[in-house]
Order: structure tokens, then C-alpha cells, then sequence
């Protein structure tokens, strides 16, 4: 903005000035994200409609599940910070190692206003095979109808099917939404002193869920380019 107006007007303004008046214009600091370019958005919209579809003449007992995987690091990862003016913004870091992590599994089932989650040491089929079990238990008697970026697995057991994403396509998983918010209250601008800690962190986080339902609802939201979708 402020090179800008020196641009244009041969006027010098200071960044505050500057910040002033791109709240006037309607504009608003956020927090960026990625909007992927490989994405096409007649494939998203085309399994948007689909999905669409499957929701409008869905039969009872059955319901649609945002499944993806997740990992939170023991170190901090950086985000906005209050800090005292003049006064540099910093936050205290033991460095611990990359392999000091944790992963998992997540489940949102948006019209239970539920999460599930499995802590793994690693992702792959067999351990992703456990996680469809233990979804499969906390939904007995249910037909489900995953949503996920996976390819190709053995769901046609035990009444549930897929439905992969488009690539590039992460906002369209409600999934997606859960593990952001999870990294954003255990993570941003805080360091843990080792896993154990941040494992019993995360644990908590889960429980908190049962009691969040309507927050649930708000947060974890797919985007569905338009398209109403459970």
C-alpha cells in the first residue's frame, strides 16, 4: 500500500498509515493458505454434485466419513503472536528432534458430531486396515460412505465404501479442518518436552470432542465448491 501511494501519488506514508488504510478498503491480516494449482475444479465439482447426491438419497442407517491422516511435531510450529512493541516476537524451542512426533488417523462424522482417532507408529495399509476396523466398531450397523484421499482399498466388507477425492483437494475433507484446528491448540507457538507429553495433550484434545459437538459442526467443514454436503 504504501509503495503504492508513492507510486501514484509521489506521497510518502508510514506502514501504520498504510495498515489503516487497508482496513478501510475492507481488507483483513489472515493467515494464508494453499490453493493448490493442480487442482481441477471440474473434478471437484463434478464429485461435489455426486456426494451431493448420495446425501439427498441417503438410506437410513447410513452415514458419510471424513477420514485423513495427521502429525503433530514436539517442536513449535510458528504463528501469529502478541508481543510487546519493540520487543522481538519469540518462542522458547529445545529443538527436539524431527522424529519426535506423533501420528494419526481421523474419523469426522459430521451428522454425529463425532471424531475418531487412532495413534499409529506409521502409516501404512495394515495399520490403515486397524483404523477402518475400529471405525467400523464405533459404528456398528452403519453403512459408511468414506470420503478420503487414499487409493484404492478393500472396503467392500463390512458395508463401507469410498469415495476418493480429486487430487489436490485437501478443503474438501472435513478431516482436513480437524487436524488443522488440532496442530493449532497443541502446536502453534508451543514446544513440548517430549512426545509422551504431547501424546497426553492429544488424548485430552480427543476427549474434549465429546463435549465440543457444536463446535465440531462449525469447524470442520468441507468445502464443497457451492454444494451442500454433509
Amino acid at each position: 500500500m504504501a509503495a503504492f501511494v508513492y507510486e501514484r501519488f509521489g506521497k510518502r506514508i508510514s506502514i501504520r498509515t498504510a495498515i489503516r488504510y487497508l482496513h478501510r478498503f475492507g481488507f483483513k491480516l489472515k493467515r494464508a493458505r494453499k490453493k493448490f494449482k493442480k487442482a481441477d475444479p471440474e473434478k471437484q465439482k463434478r464429485f461435489a454434485k455426486d456426494l451431493q447426491e448420495l446425501e439427498k438419497n441417503r438410506s437410513p442407517r447410513s452415514v458419510t466419513v471424513y477420514v485423513d491422516e495427521g502429525q503433530i511435531w514436539c517442536d513449535a510450529s510458528l504463528g501469529r503472536i502478541w508481543s510487546p512493541i519493540g520487543e522481538p516476537a519469540e518462542v522458547e524451542s529445545t529443538s527436539p528432534s524431527k522424529k519426535e512426533k506423533i501420528l494419526f488417523y481421523t474419523a469426522v462424522v459430521r451428522p454425529m458430531e463425532k471424531v475418531i482417532t487412532m495413534m499409529t507408529d506409521w502409516f501404512n495399509r495394515e495399520k490403515t486396515a486397524d483404523f477402518l476396523d475400529k471405525l467400523r466398531n464405533k459404528l456398528k450397523g452403519w453403512r459408511i460412505d468414506i470420503v478420503w484421499d487414499r487409493a484404492r482399498f478393500a472396503l467392500n466388507k463390512n458395508r463401507i465404501h469410498e469415495h476418493k477425492l480429486p487430487p489436490y483437494s485437501p478443503e474438501m475433507n472435513a478431516a482436513e479442518s480437524w487436524i488443522r484446528w488440532a496442530k493449532e491448540t497443541l502446536s502453534v507457538n508451543y514446544c513440548w518436552l517430549n512426545r509422551t507429553a504431547l501424546v497426553r495433550s492429544f488424548n485430552v484434545f480427543v476427549a474434549s470432542m465429546s463435549r465440543r459437538a457444536n463446535e465440531v459442526l462449525k469447524r470442520c467443514v468441507p468445502d464443497m465448491h457451492g454444494f451442500i454436503c454433509l
